[in-house]
């Protein structure tokens, strides 16, 4: 029946193009005007056979499907595996419009069979726009491998969001947006909003599979909490195989993204100046800079069985919050160089911590390989412990070109 529509319709294409080039062939004005009644009946009749046949046999009522916006995957307190569903409901007569799922199941796809069984609609995978992961999971290595329905079904959405929830799926599930968009369009939108202003990283499905078989760096993704409210609390930090490792907050993740070379325009910085605060309920040694620029540049050496890394961050920028009194025109270059020592500090006590913990989210790793690749091969399969060993040489210069409308 579908392939006698569009036959149907071909025909009727020909049918139109043979008479508008019959009137624009510049034919006299009697002949126009007789323009084959034959021609024209057909044409008549095409129009009738077009109207009349049916639709496609295949085709699904929206109304009739369950379109998966969120999926999570967490662990209960026996260890057994919880899938977590979400989709809108488009049946104009349901009161709820968003429904929920939870099975325990060993599978991915397990759990989409036992979903099957749970509603009358037809379950259409591969829309999800986030994926939720439980800071239980997290703990264990190896919860990679229940990707591989994602990656081996290609009608999966590459673009779905990777999420880390500091405590439960289920808390975030079961949420309900009164006074906010959909849980999936709000989820959505706060990562990428987040992202956008450096606050945490945004990794899709297909970043995430690269990142957990590229051996120059370990995965980095998305971290959101819920007790009262869900909110970005920064970004998780895993080892090669996935297990969580450590946490990155908001001002620790912009420093990330800085080393990374991925910072969006959206960003600033809060810095303790010492000498200038005061002793009270208000901390008055703080001010904030915003970059116009910020230029990374990582080199790698080799010697002594170590690697080395040397970081320098060139930072030009306006000073956007001064909670002290300081003589900007007088004493700039100071103030600059005060800053400038600061963030050093921040971005020395970051790279401590993941050295420490045998994890590489900038991707030093890369670079090892680069410019020094008979050293890196000798440690490709364990890079966690050589990046661990590793020296890390950071200085930082900042400029202030901007100073505000006040003094």
């Amino acid at each position: 029946m579908a392939k006698a529509q569009q036959l149907c319709q071909l025909l009727y294409c020909l049918c139109v193009s043979d008479l508008l080039m019959g009137v624009f062939a510049g034919a006299p004005c009697d002949t126009r005007e007789s323009l084959d009644m034959k021609r024209l009946g057909a044409l008549f009749i095409l129009t009738l056979l077009v109207l009349l046949f049916p639709g496609s046999p295949d085709k699904t009522d929206l109304e009739d499907m369950s379109i998966g916006l969120i999926i999570g995957i967490d662990l209960d307190a026996n260890d057994e595996l919880e899938f977590y569903y979400s989709a809108p409901v488009f049946n104009k007569e349901a009161r709820i419009k968003t429904e929920k799922f939870e099975t325990t199941q060993s599978s991915l796809r397990a759990s989409r069979i036992k979903i099957d069984t749970k509603t009358s609609s037809l379950v259409a995978g591969g829309k999800f726009q986030i994926c939720l992961l439980g800071s239980r999971l997290l703990e264990h290595e190896d919860w990679f491998t229940l990707f591989d329905v994602f990656y081996r079904d290609s009608k999966f959405a590459a673009s779905t969001k990777i999420v880390a929830v500091d405590g439960p799926v289920s808390e975030v599930m079961n949420t309900v947006t009164k006074d906010k968009p959909p849980l999936p369009q709000f989820l959505t939108k706060l990562i990428e909003t987040a992202d956008r202003r450096n606050i945490t990283v945004k990794t899709t499905l297909q970043q995430l599979h690269r990142q957990m078989f590229e051996k120059g760096l370990t995965p980095a993704i998305a971290y959101i909490d819920k007790k009262n409210h869900i909110e970005v609390i920064g970004s998780a930090l895993l080892s090669e195989r996935g297990k969580l490792m450590k946490s990155l907050d908001p001002e620790e993740n912009k420093l990330l993204r800085v080393l990374q070379r991925r910072n969006k325009k959206e960003i600033a910085f809060i810095v303790d100046i010492p000498g200038e605060d005061e002793k009270g309920v208000i901390d008055t040694g703080k001010l904030s800079i915003l970059p116009d620029s910020i230029k990374t540049d990582i080199k790698c050496s080799f010697d002594g069985g170590k690697f080395r890394f040397d970081i320098k961050v060139s930072l030009v920028g306006a000073l956007s919050e001064r909670l002290f009194a300081f003589e900007n025109r007088r004493r700039g270059e100071e103030l600059d160089r005060k800053i400038g020592e600061q963030l050093q500090k921040q971005l020395e006590i970051l790279l401590d911590k993941f050295k420490k913990s045998g994890i590489d989210p900038v991707g030093f790793g890369l670079y090892a390989r680069a410019y020094q690749y008979e050293a890196w091969k000798q440690v490709q399969d364990d890079w966690g412990k050589a990046f661990a060993e590793a020296e890390t040489e950071v200085s930082v210069t900042v400029k202030t070109r901007n100073m505000g409308s006040v003094k």
